[in-house]
């Protein structure tokens, strides 16, 4: 996973996220991305687009906030579980876009957030460092620009 963080912080480097971009939109993505993966889950469609997605989106979002995803994901064990989390994820992901619009500390959301993930990750058969390698592949080619309030949005061909 050291490897695919790197590689997602150079990308996300390369498009200005780094430089340029700002946590409360990379919050909104995070809202985006979590939308897509309810969507595909709803209806039993593949998730392992939406699994990676998020976690380059975390990159960012953890980078912004001075935080150390590698370690927030090391630390969190995948638990026991019958059904996807998805209310909890769900939740998590509204918890961490208030902390995020009042600068606080969102290293716990972050963790519950991954947990749940693995959680999906588990029910669905799908793993998460493969989901992350499969989305940093899609977007390393991407051509677009950061827009005004710190989005990359990607050059449609």
């Amino acid at each position: 996973m050291k490897t695919l963080h790197a590689l997602t912080l150079t990308w996300a480097k390369e498009k200005g996220l780094l430089d340029n971009g700002l946590a409360t939109t990379q919050a909104l993505k995070l809202g985006s991305e979590v939308g897509e993966l309810n969507y595909n889950l709803g209806y039993d469609k593949p998730i392992d687009d939406d699994i990676g997605d998020i976690m380059v989106v975390f990159t960012s979002l953890c980078y912004l906030r001075n935080l150390n995803l590698l370690t927030i994901i090391e630390d969190e064990p995948i638990k026991e579980h019958i059904k996807p989390p998805l209310p909890l994820l769900n939740s998590y992901l509204g918890l961490l876009q208030d902390k995020i619009l009042k600068d606080e500390d969102i290293t716990s959301e972050v963790a519950n957030m991954v947990q749940q993930m693995k959680r999906i990750c588990s029910f669905r058969n799908a793993d998460l460092k493969d989901s992350w390698n499969s989305a940093l592949n899609e977007i390393s080619g991407r051509v677009g620009e950061l827009n005004a309030l710190g989005s990359f949005i990607k050059e449609e061909l």
